[in-house]
């Protein structure tokens, strides 16, 4: 009579039975890195109506991106995974105004390849969404000059600029605008002629800009 062996239907018993086996739930590994826009004075990234949003992130597992969604600011994301081999997946957006204005978080809703979910998994904030145009507060001291009076052209400004301080022009070509030190939180501006010479401005512009 022929012996049998069970030794390796035993095994696989103990195998499924004894052992656990550890399979990591999706997740973001650390936080997004933001490629585009480039980060503001600040050290923040800002982004408005028109600007192209490219991040990069990690997860725990490969993704199937079809069934995950990835959003910023409470809209999807397209993403695609540059390398096979690595769980790290590129996304990008271009802002529409129909995003959440404010600091925004990239949120996932992520899906293994193998068809397991996680539930929703969320980074910390890492843009910087605004639509609202900056205002500006001006004033021009003194308000009537001479040849010899100092012009100063102040400028206050309702958040801070992407540029920093804010370019002020004049319509007309007699007169040259030139930053100066700023005083009080307001930013400064010398306006005088072009030229050294005796010349009667009147009815001229001066425009502030800034992002």
């Amino acid at each position: 009579m022929p012996k049998r062996f069970l030794f390796g239907a035993l095994w696989l018993q103990g195998c499924l039975l004894g052992v656990p086996v550890d399979i990591p739930d999706p997740a973001l590994v650390g936080d997004p890195i933001v490629l585009e826009p480039k980060s503001g004075p600040d050290g923040f990234h800002h982004a408005r109506v028109g600007t192209r949003v490219v991040v990069q992130f990690e997860s725990a597992v490969s993704l199937d991106l079809g069934a995950s969604r990835i959003a910023l600011a409470g809209e999807d994301l397209s993403c695609v995974q540059p390398e096979p081999s690595r769980s790290v997946y590129k996304c990008e957006r271009t802002l529409t105004g129909d995003e959440v204005e404010g600091r925004a978080r990239l949120t996932a809703e992520m899906v293994d390849s193998g068809g397991v979910g996680a539930g929703t998994d969320s980074s910390g904030e890492i843009l910087a969404v605004d639509f609202t145009p900056p205002t500006a507060g001006c004033v021009l001291t003194p308000r009537e000059a001479n040849a010899r009076s100092k012009v100063v052209f102040g400028v206050v400004v309702s958040e801070a600029l992407q540029g920093g301080a804010p370019d002020v022009v004049a319509n007309d070509d007699r007169l040259e605008v030139s930053p100066i030190e700023p005083k009080e939180g307001q930013f400064r501006f010398a306006v005088a002629p072009a030229e050294a010479t005796d010349i009667n401005v009147t009815g001229y512009e001066l425009q502030v800009t800034g992002t």
